[in-house]
């Protein structure tokens, strides 16, 4: 009996996770940055500085989510698809923008955002070293992903942009999913964990107020007088010359 158990037990260590070593941790993050062909970085590198390159090892799609949290409607159409078991997966598109790392010539990292589609770089943030993409799975990360069940030999990852909640990773294996924040996450939100979809909406649900207190405050301004939330009067404000490099328009 003694022998039969200790095969059992063979069998099962052999066939699990080796969350023990970086095995799983490197085939997750092979998963998440883009396999850049050479021929595809023929872009136009406008806005770099000399010395700078992109590092196309460390290249992500960018993804946004369909809800904006921002919005009473948003916030009810999220908690609606999350409680009723819907994959935030199945309610985020592509966006047509790649994130990708710059190594700055004075060693500093940055991020560039590419537009594939017209062989160019359209934004660029300096010296904020990949912060709105870059998969950092510290220890605090990788015991939620753990913890959750969520299968990590399957599972997806995407760079996922969000009205609300900023900037993370959403990880998923079809069936378990999570969410980690990186950058411009609210205050209710910690950076170094990733939440479950369930306990995401519980947080959601609790500072909806925060999140909606700007809805409709701007909506029947006089264009003449300055925005009630910036103080900046439209017509006074100077035209970007390139796109915003958060969102890439």
């Amino acid at each position: 009996m003694k022998k039969l158990l200790a095969g059992l037990l063979a069998a099962v260590l052999l066939t699990a996770p080796a969350f023990g070593d970086d095995t799983v941790w490197d085939s997750l993050e092979d998963r998440y940055y883009e396999d850049i062909s050479q021929t595809e970085t023929d872009i136009t590198l406008r806005f770099l500085e000399e010395g700078d390159q992109l590092d196309w090892s460390r290249a992500v799609r960018r993804y946004h989510m369909e809800d904006s949290l921002l919005t009473r409607s948003g916030v009810d159409a999220f908690l609606t698809a999350v409680r009723s078991g819907e994959l935030l997966s199945s309610r985020i598109s592509y966006d047509e923008r790649l994130m990708v790392f710059v190594e700055q010539a004075d060693g500093t990292g940055g991020t560039a955002v590419v537009n594939p589609g017209k062989g160019e770089l359209v934004g660029y943030l300096p010296g904020d070293e990949g912060e709105m993409f870059v998969m950092e799975l510290t220890g605090g990360v990788k015991a939620a992903l753990e913890d959750s069940g969520i299968d990590l030999t399957r599972a997806e990852c995407y760079n996922l942009c969000t009205d609300g909640l900023g900037w993370g990773i959403l990880y998923s294996d079809g069936k378990t999913e999570l969410y980690q924040p990186l950058s411009e996450a609210p205050a209710f939100l910690e950076e170094g964990t990733a939440y479950t979809l369930e306990k995401l909406a519980d947080l959601v649900e609790e500072h909806a107020g925060e999140l909606i207190r700007y809805e409709g405050l701007n909506a029947d301004l006089d264009p003449e007088k300055p925005n009630v939330v910036t103080g900046a009067q439209p017509e006074l404000s100077p035209r970007p010359e390139k796109e915003n490099a958060d969102t890439g328009r």
